[in-house]
């Protein structure tokens, strides 16, 4: 239900080198140049050393363009409001809508495009601790 060019919001999908590190309190909230909000709801170490477990809400602008990305770790995320076409490499595009829920494995590379009333989203990620958040793909 996935595809390869698009992809919705991958919460932090921080393309704006954000790093999961201590530094970032939670509630903190960074606005990107981009107009992409994002706020550290919860943060917290997971159970395997060196990896931390991120709450998050990500809000993005009408039409917004999530280029292609991947993270250190896995994703998942619920839709609160907005739509958009999501892709992760080999799967087909899907829909989503307000109310759907999608994951993203460790390091595979998904982007979207955020529909015309942009999108609202709650995103968790186990990521490792000190690397960025999110990585452009080649």
């Amino acid at each position: 239900m996935f595809s390869r060019r698009l992809f919705v919001a991958c919460g932090l999908c921080a393309i704006t080198d954000f790093v999961a590190t201590a530094a970032d309190a939670q509630n903190a909230t960074i606005v990107a140049p981009d107009g992409v909000k994002r706020t550290i709801l919860e943060r917290m170490d997971a159970p395997t050393a060196g990896y931390e477990i991120l709450s998050m809400r990500v809000e993005m602008p009408p039409n917004y363009v999530n280029k292609r990305h991947f993270h250190p770790g896995i994703e998942t995320t619920y839709i609160e409001a907005g739509t958009s076409i999501f892709t992760i490499d080999g799967q087909p595009a899907r829909n989503l809508k307000a109310g759907d829920t999608y994951q993203v494995p460790n390091a595979l590379i998904h982007g979207a495009l955020v529909g015309p009333s942009g999108m609202t989203q709650i995103a968790g990620y186990v990521v490792e601790k000190g690397k960025p958040l999110a990585t452009l793909a080649p």
